[in-house]
């Protein structure tokens, strides 16, 4: 990289800010929640999850602390991998082979993961969401 390719992106990062959202970090969630209700979507704000509902090893569903459920085509947890595999799934409607291997993973950050779920999702249901037609 020349010098110049460097100097160019210095400016870019430190001096116009890239890494800060221009709708603000809570911006980000409005935006997200706007969307998601656009959708259909209903959002539970300072509700802890006690249980995944699982079947037939697919995600249905969540029980809240306050014993509510709800039941969803999609579950997106910000959870480690761990507590959601180890602890808010029952160990009978997980893959053996796989339980094994998240009991024996070091931790990491879930952030990738829930980001890497995100883009799919938004990417993937948006794009063919735009597609169909909407009611008037």
């Amino acid at each position: 990289m020349s010098m110049l390719h460097l100097a160019f992106m210095w400016n870019v990062v430190s001096v116009k800010g890239i890494w800060n959202p221009s709708c603000g970090i809570h911006g980000i969630s409005d935006l997200l929640n706007n969307k998601f209700q656009e959708y259909g979507g209903t959002l539970k704000l300072n509700t802890g999850v006690y249980e995944i509902i699982v079947k037939n090893y697919k995600a249905l569903g969540l029980r809240t602390v306050n014993d509510e459920t709800f039941m969803a085509h999609w579950i997106v947890s910000n959870a480690d991998y761990k507590k959601v595999f180890l602890t808010m799934m029952n160990p009978e409607n997980v893959p053996q082979d796989h339980l094994k291997i998240v009991k024996n993973t070091l931790y990491m950050g879930s952030e990738f993961c829930v980001y890497l779920g995100l883009f799919f999702y938004f990417k993937f249901y948006f794009s063919r969401r735009s597609k169909k037609k909407k009611p008037s």
